[in-house]
């Protein structure tokens, strides 16, 4: 398959349940700052789509994103950390829009260190245990 270049300008990209179908979601941050998810994503299809943020100034500085149940409402919530190495969590987000924004964590530099860790049992407003998986270079 050849590559599409209509992807060309995807910034950064995850994975999730944002509707609740058991089905597989993709949220999109564009290089210009738009926010797109694309719902119930199979092979072969990128499912329907729902812009949820226009293109803006902001969302470029979003450097990382991850989502999961964070919150334990059993609907998915999408965490972005920021070229700023700030940590928000949006609870709640849905094809309606982004969830509620939850601060995790000011502004830090020693955020892109090289390590590789993992905080098990975050939760929607607090980092759980650090865990560090690979140590930095």
């Amino acid at each position: 398959m050849a590559p599409n270049p209509a992807w060309k300008p995807v910034a950064t990209i995850t994975a999730g349940d944002f509707t609740g179908t058991g089905e597989f979601d993709l949220m999109v941050r564009w290089s210009d700052g738009e926010l797109t998810l694309y719902t119930n994503v199979s092979a072969g299809t990128l499912g329907q789509e729902y812009k949820l943020r226009d293109p803006n100034s902001t969302w470029k500085d979003a450097t990382l994103l991850t989502s999961g149940q964070f919150s334990g409402n059993q609907k998915w919530d999408l965490m972005v950390r920021w070229t700023s190495g700030a940590l928000n969590n949006y609870v709640g987000t849905t094809t309606g829009g982004l969830g509620a924004e939850q601060p995790i964590h000011g502004p830090n530099k020693t955020w892109s260190d090289g390590e590789t860790t993992m905080y098990q049992d975050t939760r929607m407003n607090n980092l759980g245990t650090e865990r560090m998986l690979a140590p930095p270079a």
